[in-house]
Parts: C-alpha cells; structure tokens; sequence
C-alpha cells in the first residue's frame, strides 16, 4: 500500500533526489514523501524563500501515467499541508514542473513564476 506522510530522513530523500537526477537545498523545508513499504516512490517539498512559499521540489517529475499519478497526489498532499498551516499562497519557480503547475491550476505569472491561491482550493468544484 502506497502511503503519503511528511517525511524527517533529509538523507534518505536527498538520496532519492540524487538517483532522480535532482539537487534541493532541504534545509527549513517541509517533507513529503509517498512510500510503498520503505521504498520512496516520489519526494517533495515546500520551501521558504524571499518571505514566499515555494513548491518547487519534486521527483520524479511524472514521465509515465503512473508517475504523473503519483506526483500530482504528493502535491496536493503538500497544497493540503500548507492549507492547514494557514499558508494561503503557494509559488512555484521551477521551469521544469511547468506541465504540474498547470495541471493544479497554478497560474503564471509576469515574472514567469507560477503562483496558487489555496483560498477555496480544497472546497470548490473541479474545474
């Protein structure tokens, strides 16, 4: 069975991102990651940079139907976490999570970044 849970092995998730080809600074960021057993299918993060939070960690980055599956559920598993935290904005500055950002109707913005308003996200209707 899949599970998806904040994740404290920085180490272990670094490793995951290396093997995915990835390099994230963890440090003051939240966790996640989606397991089956002890092996890590996917890993994310929120973080905080210039007084914005930002979800711009991710792998793998959802290459087959399954993957995509998977990392969509680890991120909004992650825009659900911040909901509750009372974070009420998400960014996102990774050009190569574009296609993911879209998918979660993040919306791009003039300075190319992306941006998502958690005000209502979990209660309304799919659009």
């Amino acid at each position: 069975m899949i599970t998806i849970k904040t994740d404290d092995n920085i180490l272990e998730i670094n490793e995951f991102f290396k093997k995915n080809d990835k390099s994230f600074d963890l440090e003051n960021s939240i966790i996640m990651s989606a397991k089956d057993k002890d092996e890590i299918l996917a890993a994310g993060a929120l973080s905080m940079k210039s007084y914005h939070v930002y979800l711009d960690c991710v792998a793998p980055l959802g290459n087959t139907p399954e993957e995509l599956s998977l990392v969509l559920g680890l991120m909004k598993s992650l825009l659900n976490l911040a909901d509750l935290r009372g974070i009420k904005t998400i960014y996102g500055s990774n050009i190569e999570m574009a296609r993911l950002y879209k998918l979660l109707r993040f919306k791009e913005t003039e300075n190319s970044e992306y941006e998502l308003s958690l005000e209502g996200y979990f209660s309304t209707e799919c659009e």
